[in-house]
């Protein structure tokens, strides 16, 4: 036999045994040891019942209770749903920061010029680091994410600074070390 069809076999049997227990358990079985007198003392008449009624009812209250999980988790759903529909991803070029003002104008391809709030709640972000509104300028380019509208104004629940410049400093000390270990190599 090879090793899978073990490996089948054997959980097999461990599945069986976990529902025979849970059976005894439950009362779905009972089972009883007999001793008749027409037979010799060294017989025992085991008898084994099955109590149908307690199967049915068990699994009616599984099935009440599954019913009440699946509407719970439908109504999460639903939430959440309803949730991710309100949010609005915007990208756009920053028209104006205005940290004292907690606000950002950006000018938006999709929906034009449009101001951004900032509370306590908001997160502003440039990469994995979070940062403050002050390091966010006219000219750079960043992405919003939105979930309430306050007029012609939304409030940020994300500020994710897009700034390309930066991105090719930080990749340029990189290329210059190259080429100074590249020249010292060949000067030696």
């Amino acid at each position: 036999m090879n090793n899978k069809g073990s490996g089948n076999f054997f959980i097999t049997l461990v599945m069986i045994a976990v529902l025979i227990g849970l059976g005894f358990y439950a009362g779905w079985f009972s089972m009883s040891a007999d001793t008749d007198s027409e037979n010799s003392q060294d017989e025992v008449a085991i008898n084994l019942k099955l109590n149908r009624d307690e199967i049915k009812e068990d699994f009616n209250k599984l099935g009440e209770a599954t019913e009440k999980v699946s509407e719970k988790l439908g109504e999460a759903v639903e939430e959440t749903v309803e949730e991710v529909k309100d949010e609005s991803h915007l990208e756009g070029e920053v028209l104006a920061a205005l940290p004292a003002e907690n606000q950002l104008k950006i000018q938006s391809a999709e929906e034009g010029e449009i101001t951004i709030l900032v509370n306590d709640d908001s997160k502003l972000m440039q990469g994995d680091d979070a940062i403050d509104l002050e390091k966010i300028h006219t000219g750079d380019r960043v992405s919003v994410v939105t979930s309430e509208t306050e007029g012609d104004s939304r409030t940020a629940d994300k500020v994710m600074l897009l700034r390309e410049d930066q991105e090719q400093n930080e990749s340029q000390p990189e290329e210059a070390s190259e080429e100074s270990t590249t020249e010292e190599g060949e000067n030696a």
